[in-house]
């Protein structure tokens, strides 16, 4: 019996957390990148990754991860399963906003709102880019994600070729 990553169950979960705001709104097959969807905040916009963001992630992601944690429990950022709904309520505290803007930028990201956008994007296609994705893993996962939360074949081509990278930065 294969066993899953833990981090394959992490973006796939990440990605079913927004499930709950957008549960009365239509389906969308895609949502053009850049094309914010109504009544979400812009981090969770889609976003076109690239090889340059994936690396960006990559190089930013052992500093940004804990320091994000640090302004979290500074700022009494709720804790749990809902990883969006964390994220969203860090980026809307006011005070927070130079705080979370100054940790992504040195790591060449426009803000902390693109930082999340790439974030998810990666972890989206870093659940559809794993090598041993069974047909019927696959069909859970579209089962349970929002349709705008399905990586393109594009962001899931680009994080491909840096799976072994990702799976060991996300495994740690």
């Amino acid at each position: 019996m294969r066993k899953l990553s833990f981090v394959k169950g992490a973006a796939a979960a990440a990605a079913i957390a927004v499930a709950g705001p957008v549960a009365t709104m239509p389906a969308v097959a895609q949502i053009p990148p850049g094309m914010a969807i109504p009544g979400l905040p812009g981090m969770l916009a889609p976003i076109e990754l690239t090889d340059q963001l994936v690396v960006q992630f990559i190089a930013g992601y052992p500093t940004i991860a804990p320091a994000l944690e640090t302004v979290g429990e500074r700022y009494n950022v709720p804790e749990g399963n809902d990883a969006a709904a964390a994220m969203a309520a860090m980026a809307m505290l006011g005070q927070a906003t130079a705080e979370l803007n100054a940790i992504v930028t040195p790591f060449g990201f426009t803000d902390f709102t693109q930082y999340s956008s790439v974030m998810t994007a990666v972890l989206s296609a870093f659940a559809f880019a794993s090598p041993d994705l069974t047909a019927q893993e696959r069909a859970m996962m579209l089962q349970f994600m929002p349709p705008f939360m399905v990586p393109t074949d594009a962001n899931v081509a680009v994080v491909a070729a840096h799976y072994a990278e990702l799976e060991v930065l996300l495994d740690e």
